[in-house]
């Protein structure tokens, strides 16, 4: 279960949750040169770990999942 699973669940309230990834969200230190990996301090976590957690939270909200291209024009009149 997730620490906080009630907060996703009240981020997708409206119907709409825009999650923001990068690459480097799926990576950890042992990916990238050890200059990148102390500047930035969510490659401290595993990688395995990171997508574990993702699933988890994607698997919390309730119905389907969309591009947000496709909220986009559901939602423009």
């Amino acid at each position: 279960m997730l620490p906080f699973p009630w907060l996703a669940r009240r981020a997708f309230a409206g119907g709409h949750l825009n999650l923001e990834l990068h690459g480097i969200d799926a990576l950890d230190a042992t990916d990238v040169p050890q200059e990148i990996a102390g500047a930035q301090p969510g490659l401290r976590m595993r990688a395995a770990e990171k997508l574990r957690r993702l699933r988890r939270l994607l698997e919390t909200l309730p119905g389907d999942h969309r591009t947000l291209e496709a909220a986009a024009i559901q939602l423009l009149p």
